[in-house]
């Protein structure tokens, strides 16, 4: 008979402070925004963040959102979901050879990408250029306390997790995850603390963290966990978008069989050779190659990434999660030779030929087209929008000295973002396809 109580709360704290690294975060340790009871039972502070994420409805629609290619393109592209846990596989194993806090790991990794718009991308980019607009055209200024005039993925994700998410408690808004937690899906976007975002949004990460909100957070790369989920979600979208481009025709076999792809192999080879790991073939003419390939060379990388985060991390004698973080240095990365010809590969590819292929923004065009056209009328008028959701935002952001436009706007931004691809496309049809019926059920 099993011995009561085993590995209830405290022993898992515990073991956490017996057998992780002294740079590892410990939940112990672990604040969250809201104070809550912490019954004994047999889930530490971020195991109750993991489950949370999980159960969300917000998790749950990213299994209708776009990754590279819309849901509605073919079974087998990968979703925004699926994405999620490719991630949070790669992640934890990074995490668990160094031996950082696994849990934690798996929760950012989980949540990262939670505040995406429908159509990936597109749709961030498109929501980014309305609110954009609107700001400049009427010389708009933020609020003090929330951003309103700018559409970051990684920044909404927040927003949903503090703020809109409101089935883990109905009478309080958000997940009240721990702050580590929140911290690791806010960094786990930008590669420069310093510059704007790729989609150009004109705000830099040093903007966000002054708000008073995020001042907290701290102008760094985030734990040693945060970053290992920055980068298994470079490594995963890397493999990924190949893969799908070249389900889709895009790319074709005899593309990657040269240049930039071709030394790609070669340098997976090398990594190979020096860990005694299974070489991958040099030659990639179907499929089944392919994914033969994409596995040896993630394995291959992990094994990289590992070694060289170790000895790095090794070569500071840290001490705390707290002393990782006053480096702002980003720690889980390969070697530099590496991640440049990495790079290289992806700008070449997928940069350069998929994004630019005529059916790559046939798909783009119309995800702007649709959530442009939506932006547009839900401001024009917010009863457009139903009116529970509208009181939501308003309960959800109460007590900032939000104005009536900002609460409109704030409406109007969240509403859309959390679509799905599907859901958004049907309201498209409902108010701009003259022939369709709106059925009052």
């Amino acid at each position: 008979m099993r011995k009561q109580n085993i590995y209830n709360k405290k022993e898992l704290e515990d073991y956490e402070e017996k057998y992780l690294a002294s740079y590892a975060l410990k939940s112990k340790q672990a604040e969250r925004n809201r104070h809550e009871p912490s019954p004994l039972e047999y889930r530490t502070q971020f195991h109750r963040d993991r489950d949370r994420i999980i159960w969300s409805r917000s998790f749950k629609r990213l299994q209708h959102k776009t990754q590279i290619f819309p849901c509605y393109s073919a079974d087998h592209f990968r979703r925004r979901l699926t994405h999620s846990l490719e991630v949070s596989q790669i992640a934890t194993t990074i995490a668990r050879s160094l031996e950082l806090n696994e849990v934690a790991t798996e929760a950012m990794a989980l949540a990262h990408d939670i505040g995406h718009a429908p159509f990936g991308h597109s749709g961030e980019k498109a929501l980014n250029e309305k609110l954009t607009e609107l700001k400049e055209k009427n010389n708009l200024l933020e609020n003090k306390n929330v951003i309103i005039y700018n559409f970051d993925h990684a920044l909404q994700g927040v927003e949903i997790v503090e703020r809109i998410e409101k089935e883990y408690e109905p009478k309080y808004s958000g997940l009240n995850l721990t702050v580590p937690v929140i911290e690791g899906i806010l960094k786990h976007r930008r590669r420069n603390l310093k510059e704007p975002s790729p989609i150009k949004e004109k705000l830099t990460y040093k903007e966000i963290v002054n708000k008073d909100k995020y001042t907290k957070y701290g102008l760094d790369y985030g734990s040693l966990e945060a970053q290992c989920v920055f980068f298994a979600d470079k490594l995963a979208y890397f493999f990924a978008d190949f893969e799908d481009a070249l389900r889709s025709h895009i790319l074709n076999y005899s593309e990657i069989n040269k240049g930039s792809f071709k030394q790609f192999i070669e340098m997976i080879n090398g990594i190979a050779d020096a860990h005694q790991y299974p070489k991958v073939e040099k030659n990639i003419d179907n499929i089944d190659l392919f994914l033969e390939f994409r596995r040896k060379a993630i394995s291959a990388l992990i094994l990289n990434v590992i070694e060289a985060s170790y000895n790095l991390i090794s070569s500071y004698k840290l001490s705390s999660p707290i002393e990782a973080k006053k480096l702002k240095k980003r720690m889980i990365k390969l070697d530099a030779k590496y991640e440049k010809i990495k790079d290289v590969t992806y700008d070449d590819y997928i940069k350069q030929r998929v994004f630019n292929h005529e059916l790559y923004r046939a798909t783009e065009f119309k995800a702007e087209t649709i959530i442009k056209d939506l932006f547009d009328a839900y401001y024009q008028d917010r009863k457009l929008i139903p009116a529970d959701y509208n009181d939501h935002i308003i309960n959800a952001y109460r007590g900032l000295n939000l104005n009536e436009k900002e609460i409109n706007i704030l409406s109007v931004k969240n509403y859309i973002a959390g679509m799905t691809d599907s859901f958004i496309i049907s309201r498209h049809k409902d108010l701009f396809m003259s022939s369709e019926n709106i059925l009052i059920i």
